[in-house]
């Protein structure tokens, strides 16, 4: 499979059709084809809503791909986990939130499961059936104007926020 050439496919698809349901499977394509590239065999589970997305054969380790859009002023955006299941179940053993900004590539955010497992004590989702997510916002300033009151924010993005290096293109985290 020549991933290389699927995601530019992929990126020219985006572009022309600006069409927000694409960019989750293009995500996918994307985490797989940086993974490949540093060295590990990957396999793209092809199911519809699997978990998780990705198996890192040879390492025996699996990866949930998210991704959202940063485009307008003042907003943030989230990797969403649902009810939060796939986290308490350990359905896989990292996480990587691809941010799109114009529809292309902008952030790769790698997390552990452990990390996200904080995810579970707030509810951040309006609805019921959705209420877990990892905000991310462009700047710190914009992430504490949107969560004023200190109990509505988690620690990890609070971390992310302040210490993005430490997550930000962090492949090496895989292991």
């Amino acid at each position: 499979m020549n991933l290389d050439s699927i995601c530019s496919n992929f990126n020219e698809v985006v572009q022309t059709t600006r069409d927000n349901r694409l960019l989750r499977y293009y995500a996918e394509y994307l985490v797989a084809r940086e993974l490949t590239k540093k060295g590990h065999n990957v396999e793209l589970r092809k199911t519809t809503f699997s978990t998780p997305d990705l198996i890192i054969k040879d390492i025996g380790k699996t990866v949930e791909v998210k991704s959202s859009m940063i485009d307008n002023e003042y907003w943030g955006c989230g990797a969403s986990f649902g009810n939060g299941k796939s986290i308490s179940e350990n359905k896989f053993n990292y996480s990587v939130f691809v941010v799109f900004k114009n529809y292309s590539p902008y952030k790769f955010f790698i997390f552990t499961l452990e990390e996200l497992r904080e995810l579970l004590n707030k509810k951040v989702g309006v609805f019921k059936n959705n209420p877990y997510a990892l905000i991310w916002y462009e700047t710190y300033e914009e992430y504490l104007r949107e969560y004023p009151d200190a109990k509505d924010r988690l620690k990890l993005e609070i971390n992310l926020h302040k210490h993005p290096e430490e997550y930000e293109d962090r492949w090496d985290r895989i292991k």
